[in-house]
């Protein structure tokens, strides 16, 4: 069957910084507390500023100590309750986060005097997030698509289909003559079906399309 993709576009590499193999920063920020009563409670949004630059729903927030799960609904807001006064471990998982491979860690959280704390969980920032999915040295004038292939029949995800677009660099020579070569990006779907593609120009339209099993689909524009 032929494959539809899904894009998403994660803004430039930064200028430097160390890189790393799993998410190491949650955003966690106490906004505020109100209405005490016998047990506190906590109260927030989950927010994707990776992708959808949305609140990210049907995220699952756990709160390790009592061993509670609550899923975020559609505007990405989630409550747990009778929560006893103390600091908590709060964190939360997601299928994208464990598509791509990145884990979102720990952060702490205290309850007081039987009141309701309000906070923000968010994912990494795109310049973050593409220093980790894509290592290396990179151009600072690149990006990174980030994408899953789906049969258009059934949207199941379609693993092993390959990803790729074309564009011209251009270069100035000593005598002051442009030059134009074209520079090619392609990568795998996974077993989840999303594919990565690195260092790609960004302020370039570009045209990706995918292949599996002889069938090819695309090509789609789009621009970082």
């Amino acid at each position: 069957n032929p494959a539809s993709m899904n894009r998403a576009v994660v803004g430039s590499i930064p200028t430097c910084g160390s890189l790393m193999s799993r998410i190491r920063a949650l955003g966690l920020l106490v906004l505020s507390s109100a209405n005490a009563s016998a047990q506190g409670g906590i109260s927030g949004t989950v927010f994707d500023s990776l992708i959808t630059h949305a609140p990210l729903a049907n995220a699952t927030v756990v709160l390790v100590e009592r061993s509670k799960y609550v899923a975020t609904d559609a505007h990405g807001r989630f409550r747990i309750d009778s929560v006893p006064d103390g600091r908590y471990t709060l964190s939360f998982i997601h299928p994208v986060l464990d598509s791509l491979g990145l884990q979102a860690p720990a952060g702490l959280v205290d309850v007081e005097g039987g009141r309701r704390v309000t906070v923000m969980l968010s994912t990494p920032s795109p310049a973050t997030a593409y220093a980790l999915l894509c290592p290396g040295a990179r151009d600072t004038e690149t990006g990174v698509i980030i994408g899953r292939v789906r049969d258009v029949d059934d949207q199941s995800s379609l693993a092993d289909a390959t990803v790729s677009t074309e564009w011209t660099e251009f270069t100035l020579s000593a005598a002051g003559r442009l030059a134009g070569r074209r520079a090619r990006a392609a990568a795998r779907a996974n077993p989840a079906g999303v594919y990565l593609l690195c260092g790609v120009p960004i302020q370039v339209t570009l045209e990706v399309q995918s292949a599996l099993a002889g069938s090819i689909e695309g090509p789609t524009s789009t621009q970082l």
